[in-house]
């Protein structure tokens, strides 16, 4: 039987002790303090770097350097250094998902991934509840290594245009999210079939027989925004027999696509149905304010594209794309998403909460 060598705290049975076997290190206590971190992350990857040789050998110790460097680092900048916090090192899931973030970063040794696998670690670290989100996040650690930038903006593009959707009150706020956040991603997306292939294969996307029209989506995500409008003589009728807009004033206001008309002013499904319950829209009045809402002033999506094209011009490069590439045929895995969204994130700076989707 092969022999187990340990390094114990001599002092309160809390501190870190280390147990070599065949696949690795032994972890038997609550956590790793954070003056111990260091040594600990490197002792989780010590046996692999023995298989290799000469050069490699010493390449791989840098890599492997820096990386841990970079990501006690990170953990510093974000507060993450309490006992409580770091006790996730405990769990053998956490410890195989840093030998596998530490060995993807050795492989390749580019900026880029070890920022990209430092960020999921955090997150990883973070999720505390969401059993399906860690499983998510785990597998996206082994995916993340294996996939281009390219391939990972369109994962990013994807997400950005139509699994999430921005908090927006005008036309200026569209303008600022298509100029910050779609079009940047428009510089980075690969263009080839296999980009999209390889997508499939590592588990990021499946391809759909479903057309997914863009013009469409952002119509559906906001609709108060590309809203043909009515005159007041043409606005809805309440079950009164007063027009909404003379009972209703605070429900209304111009039209975002044409000034000399009237709209329903609240831009998402979601406030829209809240904001009935809140102002307290008698019941009979609900089903005709949700017919004006969702038919009659909506609008046709080769109006949608016009006036998109109106605000941006340069969003005819999205059109252009989603035309010509199968992203306009791809859907996302929890996988795709999760390292989508969080390339959107290194782009705009902004979070988001993974939980909504995962």
């Amino acid at each position: 039987m092969k022999k187990i060598n340990r390094v114990d705290n001599p002092g309160e049975n809390t501190g870190t002790m280390v147990g070599d076997n065949s696949n690795g290190v032994v972890i038997v206590n609550n956590g790793v303090p954070f003056d111990q971190l260091e040594p600990y992350l490197h002792a989780l990857v010590a046996r692999d770097l023995e298989r290799y040789t000469s050069e490699a050998r010493l390449e791989a110790n840098r890599r492997n350097d820096e990386f841990i460097c970079a990501f006690i680092s990170s953990l510093k900048s974000e507060g993450l250094i309490d006992d409580d916090t770091l006790s996730v090192f405990k769990e053998p899931s956490m410890q195989l998902d840093f030998q596998e973030a530490q060995k993807g970063f050795i492989r390749s040794g580019t900026e880029e991934l070890k920022n990209r696998l430092t960020d999921i670690l955090l997150r990883r670290i973070r999720c505390k509840d969401n059993e399906l989100l860690k499983i998510v996040l785990s597998e996206s650690i082994t995916v993340a290594s294996k996939l281009l930038t390219s391939q990972i903006a369109i994962l990013g593009l994807s997400f950005a245009c139509y699994y999430s959707r921005k908090r927006i009150s005008n036309v200026e706020d569209f303008i600022v999210y298509c100029n910050t956040e779609i079009i940047p991603l428009l510089d980075l997306v690969g263009k080839k079939l296999s980009d999209y292939n390889h997508l499939n294969f590592t588990g990021c996307s499946q391809s759909t027989v479903m057309r997914k029209e863009i013009e469409k989506t952002f119509a559906a995500s906001y609709i108060g925004l590309f809203a043909k409008g009515f005159s007041k003589q043409d606005s809805p009728i309440g079950s009164d027999g007063v027009p909404l807009i003379t009972r209703y004033p605070f429900m209304f206001s111009r039209c975002f696509t044409n000034p000399d008309l009237f709209q329903i002013r609240i831009i998402d499904k979601e406030t829209f149905d809240k904001t009935l319950v809140l102002r307290g829209i008698a019941p009979e009045d609900v089903v005709i304010f949700k017919d004006a809402y969702f038919n009659q002033q909506k609008m046709e999506p080769a109006d949608v594209k016009q006036y998109i094209l109106k605000w941006v011009p340069d969003m005819q490069r999205l059109f252009d794309y989603w035309d010509n590439n199968s992203i306009r045929f791809m859907t996302l895995t929890s996988v795709g998403m999760a390292i989508g969204c969080m390339f959107v994130e290194s782009i705009t700076k902004e979070k988001f909460d993974l939980g909504i989707w995962i």
